[in-house]
């Protein structure tokens, strides 16, 4: 190969190592002169913090980017990101972090759209960093990056969210744990699902949103009850749904119900199985409902009482249809699963409730009839707002 091939090569690499170079100099001493300059005519209790990232503080350099970010003193991006790169090169990984964090989405927050282009290579530099510093949050990402990339990586992706969850941060537990229970990323493994989730609800648990750590609980008691990853224990699935039931999640208060109802695998106590049912029905849980229908037409815990469960009957099965197919292939796949992943009847329940909804309004009245209608539009007129979902917002990262 002649010399100035290698001399075109070598100017290639050079311009492509360029273009991903992370600044390693120190931030340029003419942008600090100038920023003093303005500093002491408009904000001189800036060129203290100045003082102190000049004299080597990761903290006042770290603070000082920031500011020159969001505009507090003067918005300087390029002086900004020059001054977070020092501090988060001097041992700041919250500075990394955000570098990870703007080079991913142009922006953070204080900061306007589209601050500085996007660099996923950057960003995975950053957040890399910030990693190796004890973030666990950094490994999070990076999965996120990993997963969504085009093409996805998702064995990368789930080699980082497991770093995540080993380094102790609950999130990436939680969502490793969902991850292997629906079998996204990664083939189905119950074992794996259940470990996770045991380790997310591990006391004391201070930051996760209660909703999702209800619907967490829930779920282990869904796994203890059906043996799926472990043998199956009723006990152990009873203490899940009880801790899950106190924190309002609608599923275990049906679980509940639907297991002191039957009283194969705990004592029977239909009176305590109609207030479970009660609670998760008035909530618009519709399992519970169709449940709640049935007692009131079979008098099973509750006085019998046709004109209840037709208005039960028709709450269970009114609102928009589920997707079919999805819903079909999907209750196939996780006959369990289907009640904690959705409000609605499961598809052959549906039917089986759309059924019996027929044939009870054909048997009954025309006034009763129109009684049990006027409760179904008084119930849905109490109504409020659809509850956010149990799975957001995601806990700190």
């Amino acid at each position: 190969m002649t010399v100035s091939i290698w001399r075109t090569l070598t100017v290639i690499a050079l311009l492509a190592a360029a273009t991903l170079a992370i600044s390693t100099h120190d931030v340029r001493a003419d942008a600090n002169d100038d920023l003093r300059k303005r500093t002491l005519q408009r904000a001189p209790q800036l060129a203290g913090l100045l003082d102190r990232a000049l004299a080597g503080s990761s903290e006042a350099q770290s603070s000082l980017g920031f500011q020159l970010l969001e505009g507090f003193y003067g918005r300087d991006v390029g002086l900004a990101v020059e001054w977070l790169e020092k501090a988060a090169r001097g041992g700041s990984r919250h500075a990394a972090y955000s570098l990870g964090l703007l080079f991913q989405f142009g922006t953070m927050i204080g900061a306007p759209a589209n601050v500085v282009p996007k660099d996923t290579a950057r960003a995975i530099h950053w957040f890399g960093k910030s990693y190796e510093l004890g973030d666990m949050c950094a490994a999070k990402r990076l999965g996120g990056i990993a997963r969504d990339g085009k093409p996805p990586d998702n064995r990368k992706a789930v080699e980082w969210f497991e770093k995540c969850a080993k380094g102790g941060e609950r999130s990436c537990q939680e969502d490793l744990a969902y991850y292997y229970l629906n079998g996204t990323l990664i083939p189905r493994d119950y074992r794996r699902s259940l470990h996770w989730m045991l380790e997310a609800l591990k006391s004391p648990d201070d930051r996760g949103y209660p909703p999702r750590v209800a619907a967490l609980q829930a779920h282990a008691g869904l796994q203890f009850e059906n043996g799926l990853g472990t043998s199956r224990n009723i006990a152990e699935a009873m203490k899940w749904y009880e801790l899950a039931a106190d924190g309002g999640d609608n599923y275990a208060l049906f679980a509940l119900g639907r297991l002191y109802g039957e009283g194969i695998d705990v004592p029977q106590d239909d009176a305590l199985a109609i207030r479970l049912l009660s609670k998760a029905a008035e909530a618009g849980y519709q399992p519970a409902q169709y449940r709640l229908a049935l007692a009131y037409l079979h008098g099973k815990g509750i006085p019998r009482d046709r004109t209840q469960a037709l208005k039960w009957l028709i709450l269970a099965t009114v609102g928009p249809e589920v997707d079919s197919s999805w819903a079909d292939e999907f209750y196939r796949e996780n006959p369990h699963l289907f009640g904690l992943l959705s409000l609605r009847l499961d598809p052959i329940m549906r039917v089986v409730a759309g059924q019996q909804l027929v044939s009870l309004r054909s048997e009954l009245e025309p006034q009763e009839v129109r009684a049990a209608e006027r409760l179904v539009a008084e119930f849905v007129a109490t109504q409020g707002p659809v509850p956010p979902s149990p799975y957001s917002p995601q806990p700190r990262c």
